[in-house]
């Protein structure tokens, strides 16, 4: 799926308060996530509320925009998710990227990965997109999305695109698998 310019987050999970909603066992994987949140009403790419458990967030990208906030979680009630095996960005770069998780906030990527232990395997770098500005969201050849994925059933057998899902034998991140063009080579033969 691609997900992008929503006026509020990407994707909410969970309840508002404590009576109102849940989210358990959800599998949200081979994502792209683009500049949600328009309204920059602190809501990020992700928004984990109240009484989420055993969901799985990988293999997606996000992508934030000016306010370079990618998740806002308020509540301590939320436990055995996770969140691994993503690609991140925003232009103001890792250091100044935003993030909350079961109500404390961290400046910067690393920080958020330590203090946390979620996005072990996760990157933080530009996409490289074919063309972000006309929301042409498929990685060029160089991407640090290709070959970084987790390999999982859930992705299914098709991208974004339709085509196969892994290409070199392990699955890229993001809505896309990247699939260079085939070139053919004709050769003349002269006598």
């Amino acid at each position: 799926n691609l997900i992008y310019h929503n006026h509020v987050a990407g994707l909410g999970m969970g309840g508002y308060d404590t009576e109102r909603g849940s989210t358990h066992h959800c599998t949200i994987v081979n994502n792209t996530f683009f500049e949600n949140d328009t309204n920059q009403d602190f809501t990020g790419e992700l928004l984990i509320q109240f009484d989420t458990y055993d969901n799985v967030v990988q293999n997606n990208i996000f992508v934030a925009n000016a306010q370079s906030l990618f998740m806002t979680n308020g509540y301590t009630q939320n436990e055995n998710n996770l969140v691994d095996y993503n690609l991140y960005f925003a232009p103001a770069g890792a250091a100044n990227s935003n993030w909350e998780w079961k109500t404390v906030w961290y400046d910067g990527f690393a920080a958020y990965q330590t203090a946390t232990g979620n996005d072990a395997h996760s990157l933080f770098a530009d996409p490289q997109f074919a063309n972000a500005a006309a929301l042409d969201l498929r990685p060029l050849a160089g991407s640090p999305a290709i070959d970084q994925g987790a390999n999982t059933d859930a992705a299914g057998a098709l991208d974004f695109a339709g085509n196969g899902r892994i290409a070199n034998g392990i699955i890229d991140l993001g809505a896309y698998e990247f699939n260079p063009p085939s070139f053919l080579l004709y050769l003349a033969l002269i006598y």
